[in-house]
């Protein structure tokens, strides 16, 4: 078991999962829970070191549709990360563990929460809520575990582009120099062929256009070997990049 301020579980917490994008997936899933489990709220959170941040929703009240976030303590998901387990509320007026805000608030009086999780540790939750007391089934617990693990893995894929993309971005900034020789290498192929044309023939040419020619072709045998070093090194740094 975690604590909720373990080094490993907030280190879980890519930068990658703090954009606060939509997702649209993820908005699916949370509009697909609380129809299947009959509730009218549905939330996939995510738990940091102070804040409980909200990726998904479905019917949450205007205020925190809007603000996307409450305060940790208050939070019921706080006890899912906690235990790393499904937590359960009957009738929150009634339950002494649950922290007041919400049910006074908002009139939450039914919960169930159960763990979001990336590089193995509980990084947040899919929950449902309800207004009125009640009591879950077996078959309402299993579901949204099932949907627990679905936001899992799209809140990992998310993760693994953000690093693809970041890659990218690098690879594109390590290889413009090498962009730059290219182009030259262009340059000067393309000045030896209009040297070519120009001759039909070495015979024809002038001794300045011959020295010229011998120049280019200099510049081109000392700009291949650089150039394959500099590929092979580029290539090194991009794959380990993508690893």
């Amino acid at each position: 078991m975690a604590g909720l301020d373990d080094a490993d579980r907030l280190g879980a917490i890519d930068e990658a999962l703090l954009d606060g994008a939509d997702d649209e997936e993820l908005q699916s899933l949370a509009r697909a829970a609380a129809i299947k489990l009959g509730v009218p709220m549905a939330l996939v959170s995510l738990v940091a070191g102070r804040v409980q941040w909200f990726y998904a929703h479905a019917g949450a009240p205007a205020e925190l549709a809007r603000s996307r976030a409450t305060s940790r303590c208050e939070s019921f998901c706080q006890f899912v990360v906690r235990d790393e387990a499904m937590f359960e509320v009957s009738d929150a007026r009634a339950d002494v563990r649950v922290p007041r805000q919400l049910v006074d608030t908002y009139g939450v009086r039914a919960y169930l929460g159960a763990p979001v999780r990336h590089r193995d540790q509980v990084i947040g939750t899919f929950c449902v809520l309800d207004v009125v007391p009640r009591q879950f089934c077996d078959d309402q617990r299993a579901a949204l575990l099932e949907f627990a693990a679905l936001a899992s893995a799209r809140l990992s894929a998310r993760v693994a582009q953000a690093r693809r993309e970041e890659a990218d971005r690098a690879a594109d900034s390590r290889l413009e120099p090498v962009r730059a020789r290219l182009r030259s290498v262009e340059r000067a192929l393309l000045e030896l062929g209009a040297l070519a044309r120009l001759g039909a023939g070495v015979d024809e040419l002038s001794g300045v256009e011959v020295h010229r020619a011998l120049s280019l072709l200099r510049e081109l045998s000392e700009s291949h070997g650089g150039l394959v070093r500099e590929l092979r090194a580029v290539r090194k740094e991009l794959d380990a990049l993508r690893s």
